[in-house]
Formats: C-alpha cells, sequence, structure tokens
C-alpha cells in the first residue's frame, strides 16, 4: 500500500469507474501476446513524486502570479525541471511520459478526490490551503517547507575593472553535515573563490546547506543546532551565508533538488538580470569520490549536476583527485564540469575529530571558532553519552 491509500488494483479501478480520458493511455502498444499493456502504468511511489512536483511547480506559479506565465521559456524547459524534480526522489521518466501523466493531473485530482471521499480513503491527490489559494506555509505532502534564501551578502559583482565585468557571475553551495563546522569547511570556499576568480568568474556569494535530519548519520546534532552553529562560523565573512532550506525540510533532500532551488532563488531575484548566475557545488574529495558509489548517488542525476551546475573540488591529503576522475568512466565524461582545486596548506581538521575531543573533554581551540565552541558546550551537543 503506498502514499496513495490506493493497491495498484483499486488505483487502476479508479482509471476505468471515473471516466479517464483514454486518450491519456499510449494505445496500441501490445506485448508479445497481443495483449494491450497497461501502458506507463506508473508504480504509487513514481506516481506520489509526480504529485509531489505537480504541487510544487504550481505553488510557485501561483507565488509568481502575473509573471508566472514567463517561468519556463518553453515546454521543453518545464518537462527538464520537472524531471530534474523526479529524478531525486528515484523517479527515472522520460519529458515525454511526464508530459502525458502531468495532462490529466488536474482532472484526476477531482475524480480521485471524489471516489476517495466515496469509500472514506485519504487522498494523497488532495492540494493543501496554498494551492486553493489560501495562506499556508509548507506542503505538507510534499514535504515542502517554504523558506527564504538569505541573500544580503550576495553582491551583484565584485570585480572592479571594466574588463572583468562580463566574467560568469558564480554562487557557492556546498552541503554536508556541518556537525560542527570547521575552519577547514570555512577555508573550502576561501580556496574555491580565489580558483574562481583566476579562472575568470566572479564568485558573489557562497551557502552553507547543512542537511537535513532524515540523514540519520550517527552522533548528528539536531538540525536546529546546526543552523546555528553554521551561522556563527559564517558570521565574519564577507560572502558566506547559511541556507537552513535542506535541515527544515520534513525530509531527506538531494542534492540536486537544493541547487535547483538556490539557482532559482538567486536568478529570480534579481542578480541574474543581465545573465544567468551560476549555481556550482562545492565539496571535498570523499564526496566526489561517492559519486563513483553504486546505490549512493543516481546517476543521471549526477549528469545532471556536474552539466548544469559543475563542481568544484577542494583535494586534501591521501585523496588524489585526477586518478579518482580519471579511474571512472563517467567522472571521465564529465571532467570538463569538474574543477579541482589543489590545498596548498595541509588542513586535516575534521569535524570527526573535533567531536572526539569535545567527548573526551580536551580543547578545539583554534580548530573551529570560538563562538562555534561556546554554542557547543551551552547546550552540551558532543559531551560523552
Amino acid at each position: 500500500m503506498g502514499a496513495a491509500g490506493l493497491d495498484l488494483e483499486a488505483a487502476d479501478d479508479v482509471d476505468t469507474a471515473e471516466g479517464w480520458d483514454e486518450d491519456s493511455r499510449d494505445k496500441g502498444e501490445k506485448d508479445f501476446n497481443g495483449k494491450k499493456k497497461r501502458a506507463e502504468l506508473w508504480q504509487d511511489a513514481e506516481m506520489d513524486a509526480l504529485v509531489s512536483a505537480y504541487r510544487h511547480i504550481h505553488v510557485r506559479l501561483a507565488v509568481a502570479g502575473k509573471k508566472g506565465k514567463h517561468l519556463f521559456k518553453s515546454a521543453n524547459e518545464k518537462w527538464k525541471e520537472v524531471r530534474n524534480l523526479l529524478l531525486p526522489l528515484g523517479v527515472d521518466r522520460q519529458p515525454k511520459e511526464i508530459e502525458r501523466k502531468w495532462s490529466n493531473l488536474s482532472t484526476a485530482f477531482k475524480q480521485i478526490s471524489d471516489w476517495n471521499k466515496k469509500v472514506g480513503k485519504p487522498s494523497y491527490w488532495e492540494l493543501d490551503e496554498k494551492l486553493n489559494g489560501t495562506s499556508g506555509g509548507s506542503d505538507c505532502s510534499s514535504g515542502i517547507v517554504d523558506i527564504s534564501l538569505p541573500v544580503d551578502k550576495l553582491a551583484y559583482q565584485t570585480v572592479k575593472d571594466p574588463r572583468d565585468l562580463k566574467r560568469t557571475r558564480v554562487v557557492l553551495v556546498a552541503t554536508g553535515s556541518f556537525n560542527p563546522p570547521t575552519y577547514m569547511h570555512l577555508r573550502m570556499f576561501e580556496l574555491a573563490r580565489d580558483a574562481l576568480m583566476e579562472e575568470g568568474y566572479d564568485v558573489i556569494g557562497a551557502y552553507m546547506s547543512p542537511v537535513n535530519d532524515a540523514y540519520g548519520k550517527k552522533g548528528l546534532a539536531a538540525a536546529e543546532h546546526r543552523i546555528r552553529l553554521c551561522q556563527l562560523a559564517s558570521n565574519d565573512s564577507s560572502f558566506i551565508m547559511v541556507d537552513p532550506w535542506e535541515a527544515k525540510q520534513t525530509g531527506y533532500q538531494r542534492t540536486l533538488i537544493v541547487l535547483n532551488r538556490v539557482d532559482q532563488k538567486v536568478n529570480s531575484n534579481g542578480f541574474g538580470n543581465d545573465g544567468k548566475v551560476h549555481v556550482m557545488l562545492l565539496c571535498g574529495a570523499d564526496l566526489l569520490e561517492s559519486f563513483t558509489t553504486p546505490g549512493v548517488w543516481i546517476p543521471d542525476q549526477v549528469q545532471t549536476l556536474c552539466k548544469e551546475h559543475g563542481v568544484v573540488c577542494i583535494s586534501r591529503e591521501g585523496k588524489d583527485l585526477r586518478s579518482i576522475i580519471f579511474d571512472s568512466d563517467m567522472l571521465y565524461e564529465l571532467r570538463k564540469h569538474i574543477i579541482v582545486v589543489d590545498e596548498v596548506i595541509a588542513n586535516n581538521i575534521s569535524s570527526t575529530k573535533i567531536r572526539r575531543n569535545l567527548a573526551r573533554g580536551l580543547s578545539v581551540k583554534y580548530l573551529t571558532p570560538d563562538s562555534v565552541i561556546n554554542y557547543v558546550k551551552a547546550h552540551h551537543l558532543y559531551d560523552q553519552k
């Protein structure tokens, strides 16, 4: 039984009993025995994901108001974005398949809601108050909570020389536990900015995006604490901010979704008026290597993330990033979208070692900002259990 509140056979009964337009099905598809297939039969989990994307897009349209008709430059762009929303949820469908299912959702919403009410079952098609035109701060079914993106440290440009004004503007996003944030995390942003500026980019801002509690990592401090720790750590930075959106959602969010959201927010806030701001993933060697680990990442997601956003990866002692890229067929194919930054001054500070020291009552001064240390101690975050 899926979130739909219907098993597959019950869902098929709804198709027939409620008179869905048969044109919505692919006609003429037959198996080798000549029996008509249930063309493009979507599983419950796939339909849940599609409805989540449906709600997400329609909330954006509602928020945009009259500007909503300009939200997508073309139909292809719309289906591409919907596909990007589905991929992190484990749904790999082609744009044409998505378009055909999508076209029935408005009609299906009313039909299935009515049918479910008759049999006393909750309907996963029901939309919240926000979609129905009333106020509401969260999308309960899809788990999407609306959180503003801080832009107070974003600059329209940082270069002053008129000859450099045509540089591609970049916003960096680093996702991770930040449990707690360290000086190494902060140094990653500085190293990436220096390298990108030398490559001809203009880094106008950066974000730390703490992972959601649903990540389930052992010893992970609560999201509210990690958000605050990141804010304290980045307080003195002129360009690093904290995006709490990922951490405040009701469930785990894939990195591609996080990047897509920052991209949309930054480029709709006026920072992309005279050219698109490029949102790139900032990461360490371990995360890049995990791209090649089966079952950790969705391959299509890695392709989209690298090609549409790009990756800036900071090397560390003991990891040969160039060999990692060369030894992986996928990463080698994507190598033009991955910028490797060598760390000249070795920095082996890690959150794990800081937590261990704190649990043992040892000093962590000069490993992370004093404000972070004071907060951790005040809230007994990493005391020995």
